[in-house]
């Protein structure tokens, strides 16, 4: 059995989306965490799922959790919507996942994330795009990766990578999965999808590129003019 259908079947099993499974899967991919510097996590919440795939059963100390739900205990209580109560470039890394598309003023949050961030440091977004309205409390964009290469670059981000998570299928079971009424049926559905996937790359590979569950950026703060340009229509893992 492949990896990536295990966490599949077992994160379904969990009650977590395909579209989740994939970011944490990316996140664990693609993210090492600094584990002695400061790190900022942006809405991530009290002890959210990625931290799991990178074997933590809560964030580590050095971890800033920024947020403006009390119940979610945060280290700074926070309102993301306006000017972060944190200091120039003192930040080795900022995770912002799944929380852009609920901010109003996501330029400025960008802004904010740039300053803040030290030369060299790493910024970590997800986003979703095919994805269900999900008020929490506002659910207010999707982003392109056009979209997020003009937002970076507008901020001063100059070397990045997107990353889209695109499959016909996965988007299809994303959406129907919720109909489906039991834990195993449900897991029985999203072998079907993934078999079913594995099929289309091979019969129309360029097929899926067209329908994304969401975009994984990872993008670094540099003083060089230079612009960098990555952008991949397949999941990096």
């Amino acid at each position: 059995m492949s990896s990536l259908l295990r966490d599949l079947l077992t994160e379904t099993w969990r009650g977590k989306s395909l579209a989740r499974t994939m970011f944490n899967r990316q996140v664990k991919h693609s993210v090492k965490m600094d584990t002695t510097g400061i790190v900022l996590d942006l809405g991530g919440g009290q002890s959210p799922s990625y931290y799991r795939f990178w074997g933590y059963s809560s964030p580590p100390e050095n971890v800033i959790r920024v947020d403006i739900v009390s119940t979610n205990r945060p280290t700074l209580f926070a309102s993301l919507e306006h000017p972060l109560p944190v200091n120039d470039n003192v930040s080795n890394q900022v995770f912002l996942f799944n929380v852009l598309e609920h901010i109003f003023h996501h330029k400025q949050l960008l802004d904010e994330i740039h300053r803040i961030l030290k030369p060299g440091g790493e910024f970590f977004l997800y986003v979703p795009f095919l994805i269900n309205i999900h008020a929490d409390p506002h659910d207010y964009f999707r982003y392109s990766a056009s979209a997020l290469e003009r937002l970076l670059e507008s901020v001063g981000f100059k070397e990045y990578e997107i990353i889209a998570h695109a499959s016909l299928w996965y988007v299809i079971t994303q959406f129907s999965l919720r109909l489906v009424p039991t834990r195993f049926l449900k897991t029985i559905y999203v072998l079907i999808a993934f078999c079913l996937d594995r099929l289309l790359r091979r019969l129309a590979p360029n097929l899926n590129d067209k329908f994304v569950l969401g975009y994984f950026v990872a993008a670094k703060k540099t003083a060089s003019s230079t612009t960098t340009r990555l952008r991949s229509e397949k999941p990096g893992f």
